[in-house]
């Protein structure tokens, strides 16, 4: 989450350091004869990474070419980089010149001095890091969140999980972060006009390993819950950046400048749901909404598990929901619940309408393939409906391990048959082949569901749903504040559930801009190849090169930490040529697009409030209330990140004494919200 505090602001003349000569860039630097395959997952990893950081980086082979760009990343261990002396030199000479060095897993005694540590401590039972944000480091600018401030890396009750290393800093270090056993996670280390850091983890086992849900137990919901782990890393890695590249620019993450993305999907897998579906996309569609409608086409009878939901009425109802402007995508033909299964075979291309009807009278299918699923869903789609179906969710949200190369082959784009619960990320990522870290990255983007109307234990229904909606909406504005998409997941089989879409979307903030589905991973995928550069004259004559051409109608928007308004700002295309922009103030940086209308915003800084919360005796205390009528929002969340007291719409003018008496004599950090803005504070309980 982007702090309410003036990061780039406070830190601009102290920590911004950058050395002349060196490009405003991250190399990625892979020694040759390094790409085996366990640098591969680290690898693709980083690739990944910096591409959701949307910094300009490049990946070099050579130590010189790498030693040219202000930030060197290496994602290979130090045990394993077997540099020279002479090597070594050079690195220390980068740092002690400007250069910004990463680390992982530094365990070389040769390099240990150069990152500032003494020592490292192996162990494959450390569970949970924590950052220290009291430590006030630019770096962690993006973390203020109390899931973000307290990453899972697996569940303690495991006897161990995949290993780590645990620093002891030197006495000229910093630990940003720590491990639960009190090692440092991750080390600053400030030496000459440059900075080091070392992170005691590797890359694949923070993001690919995560990405294919090999899972140590991190997950602690399938939806409905704020899940920023494998995010915190990402944007870490763009604080760097921001740190020590003055007036840094990157990619923004939501078209048109909005701060992010919500993406409406619903998943028409059952009689009711073609019943209801209407009534969806008529509300939907009078708000301006484009909502997704995954469709399953079972078109015959199965019984006893499922008749031919998919029939002229099915027919009817999806083209009034295309003329309405919704889209379509896949969601199987039988919705069938061993999918996912390794008994499930992944058969042969050639399947059609007349030639594929699997069975599945209870819980085994017959006959049912992968390819068969994928390619029979799509052509009837196509063929009945006259529309592209580009997109695809699993019945189950099953994931069978042949899944992202069938869908590559098929002709699907996009999937979203995963939870970002799950997976431990918002934000999308490529698919790769396998469920191994070894698997290519494929062009098939996932898209994962964030908040759903599966709840954990209540049913969805009048009783249950405004309390669903409100979660619906704090995850949704948690994810925002990290420029994060979101994509919400509604049968439409009730309409109850029409009035809690329409309740989550009247309250949306404007600044969160509902896309179609495809929209937003056509947009993704844009993002994703656009490659540029920059440059800075002076203080604010700043120059972006772009180096690929870019679709306008992507609407992809550049973010400037700290450009004032006024300032010069230059985007050029491949050939020199200047392009058309426009620039806004918003959260303390420029946002600059080419040619499209950016929103309009209020500029200023968030109001501060100084408040104060004591906890004794079983009750809360609250003193320094702001002297207005706005309702106050008080959460507790304890080390471990989970919500264990709120108090809602507390009335201001009005002393407060609230019963705390269920909560343990421990540390909360607590969150409270007022005017849709943020404060964060530690408490400590006394009973």
């Amino acid at each position: 989450m982007k702090s309410a505090t003036v990061w780039s602001f406070v830190f601009a003349v102290a920590l911004a350091v950058h050395a002349d000569g060196l490009t405003r860039s991250i190399a990625l630097y892979v020694p040759p004869g390094m790409a085996d395959s366990l640098l591969f997952g680290d690898t693709v990893s980083m690739h990944h990474s910096l591409a959701v950081a949307g910094v300009p980086w490049q990946q070099c082979g050579n130590l010189d070419s790498a030693c040219r760009s202000a930030v060197v990343v290496c994602p290979a261990k130090w045990t394993d980089q077997g540099l020279t002396q002479a090597q070594l030199d050079s690195l220390q000479a980068y740092v002690g010149g400007g250069g910004v060095l990463v680390g992982f897993w530094v365990r070389n005694a040769e390099a240990m001095p150069l990152f500032g540590v003494q020592s490292g401590a192996y162990s494959s039972r450390r569970y949970r890091i924590e950052w220290d944000t009291a430590a006030h480091d630019a770096a962690l600018q993006w973390i203020d969140d109390p899931h973000e401030q307290i990453i899972r890396l697996g569940d303690s009750s495991k006897t161990e999980i995949f290993g780590t290393l645990g620093y002891a800093p030197g006495v000229s270090a910093t630990a940003l972060a720590r491990f639960d056993d009190g090692s440092a996670a991750v080390v600053a280390h400030a030496t000459g006009a440059g900075c080091t850091y070392a992170l005691g983890f590797t890359a694949r086992n923070i993001i690919a390993v995560n990405q294919i849900h090999w899972g140590y137990g991190a997950s602690i919901a399938y939806s409905n819950d704020f899940e920023p782990t494998s995010d915190v890393f990402m944007l870490f890695f763009r604080g760097i950046y921001q740190k020590h590249i003055r007036h840094a620019v990157w990619k923004h993450t939501t078209p048109g400048g909005k701060a992010a993305a919500l993406m409406v999907t619903h998943d028409v897998d059952s009689r009711s749901s073609v019943d209801t579906m209407a009534a969806f996309a008529q509300m939907e569609a009078s708000r301006g909404v484009r909502a997704h409608y995954f469709v399953t086409t079972h078109h015959y009878r199965d019984p006893p598990r499922i008749g031919a939901l998919y029939d002229d009425r099915a027919i009817a109802e999806c083209r009034s929901a295309i003329a309405l402007g919704h889209s379509i995508g896949s969601h199987s033909v039988g919705h069938f619940p061993d999918f996912g299964t390794s008994h499930f075979p992944v058969g042969a291309p050639g399947n059609t309408r007349e030639n594929y009807r699997p069975l599945c009278p209870v819980d085994s299918t017959s006959g049912g393939t992968v390819y068969g699923e994928l390619e029979v869903s799509r052509a009837i789609l196509e063929e009945d409906l006259g529309t592209r179906v580009r997109s695809f969710r699993s019945g189950h949200m099953a994931w069978p391990a042949a899944l992202p190369e069938v869908m590559q082959k098929t002709g699907y784009l996009f999937n979203s048959s995963r939870s970002a619960c799950d997976v431990l990320t918002n934000f999308p990522f490529f698919m790769q082949k396998g469920t191994t870290i070894l698997g290519k990255r494929l062009r098939v983007l996932e898209i994962p569901m964030t908040i759903s109307d599966v709840l954990k234990e209540e049913t969805f229904d009048s009783t249950t749903y405004v309390q669903a909606v409100q979660v619906w909406g704090d995850v949704l504005r948690r994810n925002a504040d990290n420029g994060a998409p979101t994509v919400l997941l509604i049968h439409p089989n009730r309409m109850v559930k029409v009035a809690a879409e329409q309740l989550l979307l009247d309250a949306t903030n404007t600044d969160i801009e509902t896309l179609g589905f495809d929209e937003f991973g056509a947009f993704w995928n844009d993002r994703s190849v656009c490659v540029f550069s920059d440059k800075l004259a002076g203080d604010s004559t700043l120059t972006i090169r772009l180096h690929s051409a870019i679709n306008p109608a992507t609407r992809l928007c550049f973010a400037c930490d700290g450009v004032p308004m006024g300032g010069t700002v230059k985007v050029r295309d491949a050939s020199g040529a200047i392009l058309e922009t426009q620039q806004a103030q918003w959260r303390n940086m420029t946002l600059i697009s080419l040619g499209h209308r950016l929103p309009i915003r209020n500029a200023g800084r968030p109001r501060q409030q100084r408040m104060e919360i004591q906890i004794r005796g079983g009750r809360m205390w609250l003193s320094g209330l702001p002297a207005h009528k706005t309702p106050v929002d008080i959460r507790l969340y304890n080390l471990q990140g989970v919500l264990v007291y709120h108090a809602a719409a507390i009335d201001p003018t009005i002393p407060q004494i609230l019963d705390t008496r269920h909560l343990p004599a421990e540390v909360f950090v607590a969150t409270i919200r007022l005017d849709n803005q943020y404060m964060r504070m530690t408490v400590n309980s006394h009973r």
